[in-house]
């Protein structure tokens, strides 16, 4: 293979070889080819080494993080990123600092995929980056590692000025399991509850969820109600509807004229008699004249 004339030929020749079982001659001849002197023909070698998770290889590839080709380099990160021990660790952590944000970017991208808890503090630094894509990358990484152990980096991401940022931090945040997330998201709609992002974000259907909301449908003061009905409205799930019902049933005078305003304008034959008894017996009027307009449409 590396004798090969054409750097066309021995470059597919590297790929292809990636994509076998790992054996001792092939991982040989990809070392070799780690060396040679076309760009291609390494960037191959390298991405093929990482794929078989050829250790032997380690050091010949962290040599090439300072190759004259951009692409080989980021071959190389990839390739460190499947390889275990201190060695591949040291190196992406000193790329994750370089001054070349392509080099940097794709370090962090390394450090996500290679799934180590060691990366966590390296990419939570990252996601103050002066630059919005290396902060959405970071992100990203983290996501790789998961959140649950602290979702403050996730949270603060959702205030960011960048709008590609924000996104990204609330659909990782609104797709997280569990009290703590759900938790979070109603914390940053009760700041601002007329953020329609935040209602999507709340929305998803995750378990749990609706009766979280329904929780602070108790004591929500009329813009959360409003914004929490609505999430429950979107939320299109059995769970969601009964939350909706029983929020109509609510002591809190809120969140009851914020049910009573969805469940009228979504009409469904079933929720009629709840709608009906709250427009002839609910202390508020307000309730009471929003449960009586699905009778007159």
């Amino acid at each position: 293979m590396s004798g090969h004339a054409s750097a066309r030929a021995r470059a597919t020749a590297c790929r292809t070889l990636g994509q076998f079982p790992t054996h001792p001659e092939i991982n040989v001849r990809l070392r070799e080819a780690l060396s040679d002197v076309d760009p291609w023909v390494r960037y191959y070698a390298c991405q093929a080494l990482g794929r078989i998770r050829d250790e032997f290889s380690t050091s010949a590839i962290v040599a090439l993080l300072r190759d004259n080709s951009g692409q080989v380099q980021v071959a190389a990160l990839e390739a460190l990123a499947r390889l275990s021990g201190p060695e591949p660790l040291q190196a992406l952590t000193l790329a994750s600092a370089s001054e070349d944000p392509d080099i940097q970017r794709a370090a962090l991208v390394a450090l996500g995929i290679s799934k180590r808890h060691e990366a966590r503090p390296i990419l939570q630094r990252a996601l103050g980056a002066g630059e919005p894509a290396t902060r959405l990358v970071a992100l990203s990484a983290l996501a790789e590692l998961g959140f649950s152990d602290d979702l403050r980096p996730l949270i603060g991401l959702t205030r960011d000025p960048d709008a590609a940022v924000r996104i990204a931090a609330l659909g990782f945040l609104s797709s997280e399991v569990g009290q703590a997330a759900s938790s979070a998201l109603l914390d940053l709609l009760d700041h601002e509850p007329t953020r329609d992002d935040l209602v999507v974000a709340l929305a998803r259907p995750i378990a749990g969820r609706a009766d979280t909301i329904l929780a602070a449908l108790q004591s929500a003061m009329e813009p959360l109600a409003v914004a929490l009905v609505a999430a429950l409205s979107r939320m299109n799930s059995v769970e969601a509807a009964r939350a909706l019902e029983s929020a109509l049933l609510s002591p809190n005078d809120a969140s009851r004229r914020a049910a009573a305003a969805a469940l009228s304008a979504r009409g469904e034959l079933a929720e009629k008699p709840l709608l009906e008894r709250a427009a002839l017996t609910d202390r508020d009027p307000e309730v009471r004249r929003l449960a009586a307009a699905v009778f007159t449409q």
